[in-house]
């Protein structure tokens, strides 16, 4: 991890592909979206050439192992391209 900030919710990291030994930088960042859920965004960037969807797969990989850690059912992912079906519960 090169740095972190809580208040922002944001972490830089570099990662080096294990293969050929390159360096990517990775943004991850934390916040709330306006409807109020929790959005995770990721970046991923090779420090020199192309990667052939190294970093996609890598930020793939990590979201399922996000998404597997908090046990988040198939509902609760948000598609980013689209808005979220929000539901309210009568009680």
């Amino acid at each position: 991890m090169l740095h972190s900030d809580d208040e922002k919710g944001t972490i830089l990291a570099e990662v080096t592909s294990a293969i050929w030994g390159r360096p990517s930088e990775v943004r991850i960042r934390i916040g709330l979206d306006h409807y109020g859920l929790t959005r995770v965004d990721l970046r991923s960037a090779l420090k020199s050439v192309i990667g052939f969807g190294t970093n996609a797969r890598r930020l793939g990989r990590f979201l399922q192992a996000l998404d597997s850690e908090l046990a988040a059912e198939p509902t609760q992912i948000l598609d980013a391209t689209r808005p979220p079906r929000l539901t309210t519960s009568s009680g």
